[in-house]
């Protein structure tokens, strides 16, 4: 098995193109939410969000755009929920 140098392991940073987002773009994702009564990690449900959006729309977006210039990401924002659905196939 051939181990992986750190010369072999391709820089996709240099590649990475991030465009700020405007506060229209933040609203029309917020607008998608179902407004549901569950929490992520930050425990702030999302109809809660969606309710207060108009009051706190500059400071999410200014947060976001930072987050992304600088690149920085919580560690709980890297963890997904994954859930299998089993299908079944009726012939």
């Amino acid at each position: 098995m051939k181990q992986t140098s750190q010369h072999d392991i391709k820089d996709l940073s240099k590649n990475y193109v991030h465009s700020l987002v405007t506060e229209n773009e933040v609203e029309n994702v917020i607008n998608t939410l179902k407004g549901k009564f569950s929490a992520g990690f930050d425990e702030i449900p999302e109809f809660l969000v969606k309710q207060c959006f108009y009051y706190i729309k500059k400071l999410l977006t200014q947060t976001l755009n930072i987050t992304v210039k600088f690149e920085i990401f919580p560690d709980l924002m890297k963890i997904a929920k994954i859930r299998l659905f089993l299908k079944t196939v009726i012939n």
